[in-house]
């Protein structure tokens, strides 16, 4: 079994040698290797006994033998074979058809080199490296927090509280989403009046508006979102975490849900008053 520190080895099965170009140069080469290229059921087949790649992409639209069917004479020989069908037309039975065929996934062109790469890690190794990442995500974020504010402020504390799926503003909530393999997002709530003592000490002087104020504060959540996820990218081969820019949002009369997300949460302690951080991801990581 490939051990998800290494790279992710591929055989393309396709016979346009444009499609190929691209599938070829939409993978990372420090996280994918190609090691090999088809255009129909013998050269998959004997691709995939040659190399054993991890995963094999296969179009549908070929010559001598659709991918569908290429898929499946090749899983009943090699049932260990993972596929995953890359085409230009997708809809609900062809999909379906595809899974009976015994494809585990279906991208359709075109698609982002992110996207691609997601796709072909999840279907490989995806359990272990799940349940790793879920113990894992948590202490990466409050880490990132806690270490960002020690730079400035001596006196940080953090302490865990109940994983609540819904937050209450206490009068600035910054909000980072996450994409990638997993998806989520943080959350950094806080005073406006603590707000304004971190932005002083943050800028060493005084802001000039509360605009400045929420810009600093959104600045911080998002440099801690993109710490952490840049930390459990190097852990996690193929977690893909980027992060969205920072939505700022104000006042004390509305709370943030977030009913499928499995939620992280601490209260931070500091000089100046307290913050709240909080993180989570889908409950059901696929």
């Amino acid at each position: 079994m490939r051990e998800p520190s290494e790279k992710i080895r591929v055989l393309i099965v396709d016979d346009s040698p444009f499609s190929r170009q691209l599938l070829a140069d939409s993978l990372d080469s420090h996280w994918f290797e190609i090691v090999g290229f088809a255009d129909g059921f013998r050269s998959a087949l004997e691709g995939y006994r040659t190399h054993m790649p991890d995963v094999i992409t296969m179009d549908i639209a070929m010559p001598e033998m659709d991918g569908l069917e290429v898929t499946r004479r090749l899983i009943k020989q090699e049932p260990d074979a993972k596929v995953v069908i890359v085409s230009s037309m997708k809809d609900d039975d062809l999909e379906k058809l595809a899974k009976c065929k015994g494809a585990a996934k279906f991208l359709q062109k075109p698609f982002e080199p992110e996207v691609l790469m997601s796709v072909l890690r999840s279907v490989c190794d995806a359990d272990v490296v799940d349940h790793d990442f879920k113990s894992c995500y948590p202490a990466e974020f409050i880490a990132s927090f806690s270490n960002f504010m020690k730079r400035f402020i001596t006196d940080v504390t953090a302490q865990s509280t109940v994983d609540d799926t819904r937050l209450y503003s206490s009068g600035i909530s910054i909000l980072v989403g996450i994409t990638g393999q997993y998806s989520g997002r943080m959350v950094l709530d806080l005073s406006v009046e603590t707000a304004k003592c971190i932005a002083t000490r943050l800028l060493k002087q005084e802001p000039k508006d509360s605009d400045q104020i929420n810009d600093v504060i959104a600045e911080l959540a998002n440099i801690v979102a993109g710490n952490a996820s840049s930390k459990l990218n190097r852990e996690f081969r193929g977690a893909f975490l980027r992060v969205s820019p920072p939505a700022i949002f104000t006042g004390e009369k509305f709370s943030i849900a977030s009913p499928n997300l499995e939620i992280h949460a601490w209260q931070v302690d500091t000089p100046f008053g307290k913050a709240r951080l909080s993180v989570g991801f889908k409950k059901e990581i696929v």
